[in-house]
């Protein structure tokens, strides 16, 4: 089964109104269970998610906690979870965004994550860090470096938008529109994990 990533992550300055967005080429055709589909190079507050079409319509879903994808041009499969660096005390931080699984009923979401998580990290080489698993908030503030990944029990990985799908902290599609207006876009480049090479799981 293949995967498709098209993943921008949007991280408004809300001081000088000024929005930068981040593109990852789209990966096609890869299995896995846990894949990292972005990050965070400066802190961000989170208040929603963003689809945006080839037309640059924007539909726009606030984070309430209890996110779910009915009605939004969106597609991922199953979990959508971002993951802080450890800090000082060797802390990790993980916060589920949307979990939307293939079969809700028998989906297991603290089960998921606790399978997840400790790859993540592994991944990363924090082998010595020690984990909480929270779920994001409105207005969410993500310290810089923080990792965003795609989960999937079933090892076919998910995320897309049409063609895009960002994580923004404006509180509606009105700011999301005028913040694009004035948006410096970065060169999109694939995203590589810290040993140099694309993995999943």
């Amino acid at each position: 089964m293949s995967v498709l990533l098209l993943f921008g992550l949007w991280a408004l300055l809300s001081v000088s109104g000024i929005a930068q967005e981040i593109d990852l080429v789209p990966c096609q055709h890869a299995n896995g269970k846990n894949l990292r589909v972005g990050a965070a190079p400066q802190g961000a507050t989170v208040n929603g998610i963003v689809s945006r079409d080839q037309q640059n319509h924007f539909a726009y879903l606030p984070i309430s906690g209890d996110l779910s994808l009915q009605n939004f041009p969106a597609t991922l499969v199953e979990v959508l979870y971002a993951l802080a660096p450890p800090d000082a005390n060797g802390n990790v931080t993980a916060w589920v965004i949307i979990s939307n699984p293939v079969a809700p009923d028998g989906f297991d979401l603290p089960a998921a994550m606790n399978d997840a998580v400790p790859d993540a990290l592994n991944q990363n080489g924090w082998t010595a860090a020690s984990c909480s698993v929270q779920t994001v908030s409105a207005g969410q503030r993500l310290p810089a470096g923080t990792q965003f990944w795609v989960y999937s029990s079933t090892g076919s990985l998910t995320l897309a938008g049409d063609p895009a799908i960002f994580l923004t902290d404006a509180t509606s599609v009105d700011q999301v529109v005028a913040a694009a207006t004035q948006s410096v876009t970065l060169d999109p480049s694939p995203f590589m994990p810290p040993d140099g090479t694309r993995r999943t799981r």
